[in-house]
């Protein structure tokens, strides 16, 4: 599917389908009316907290970011995604993609609850 803000809002759903609560902000970045942000910060426990944002511009494409506040030990600051897809129950995020290849690290997370 191709990257848009629907399918990010469709990925924030398959997080809320798994157990976590999400609050949604949206935000003119540095004051400018032409640069919206929104933020989808997703929890789960005390072990699961990241942040997923699409930044909308009035003459150019979305840009599209993560941040793993917290996750089972692993946190990042926050990074423009390549794409990710949404699978029943894991999400597959990808970033820093080769334009050559279309080749690019990915990180996949498991959304079903900790046993």
């Amino acid at each position: 599917m191709e990257m848009s803000t629907e399918y990010m809002h469709k990925a924030v759903e398959l997080f809320e389908t798994h157990g976590f609560v999400s609050e949604r902000s949206v935000r003119q970045v540095d004051g400018e009316p032409d640069i919206t942000a929104t933020t989808f910060r997703l929890t789960r426990g005390d072990a699961e907290e990241l942040v997923l944002e699409h930044v909308t511009y009035a003459d150019q494409p979305t840009a599209y970011y993560l941040q793993l506040v917290r996750f089972h030990g692993l946190r990042s600051f926050s990074f423009p995604l390549d794409s990710w897809k949404v699978r029943d129950s894991s999400i597959e995020l990808k970033y820093y993609a080769l334009p050559d290849t279309g080749l690019a690290l990915s990180l996949t997370l498991e959304l079903k609850p900790p046993t």
